[in-house]
């Protein structure tokens, strides 16, 4: 069922997409839909989009390198997640995801300082990327 309204919400963001062809939101918002239908090169298409529109938004530089993670892209998904880092160094939904990457990458002490930032502890290895959706 929840699969549906994301099938139903990409159709309607790339509605508005061909109305408003400079709307970042509806790109972010379709790429979202696309990252939880499992379509991570089309998440990957649309946050490079909304990061050409509006180059300054964290979010999109972050859930484009969950999608990397994803495809197992893990040094690009790192380097998104450092871009949003630049943009905002107090993202801790950010510094949780590289401090994932790192770990994946067997990079423990990297890692560690990343989870440190977050307050979190470090998980294990194995453990996916906090999927930051938000502005």
């Amino acid at each position: 069922m929840q699969q549906l309204k994301y099938d139903e919400a990409v159709i309607a963001f790339s509605k508005a997409m061909s109305l408003s062809p400079s709307d970042f939101t509806a790109y972010f918002n379709r790429g979202v839909s696309f990252y939880h239908l499992g379509k991570f090169d089309e998440t990957i298409r649309d946050m490079t989009e909304v990061i050409r529109l509006y180059p300054k938004n964290q979010a999109a530089y972050n859930l484009r390198g969950i999608a990397k993670f994803e495809l197992g892209k893990i040094d690009e998904a790192i380097s998104d997640y450092s871009k949003a880092l630049e943009l905002n160094p107090g993202y801790a939904k950010a510094y949780n995801n590289r401090g994932t990457a790192y770990l994946r990458q067997g990079k423990t002490a990297e890692a560690a300082r990343d989870f440190a930032k977050t307050g979190k502890p470090m998980p294990a290895p194995t453990e996916k990327p906090y999927t930051d959706c938000s502005f």
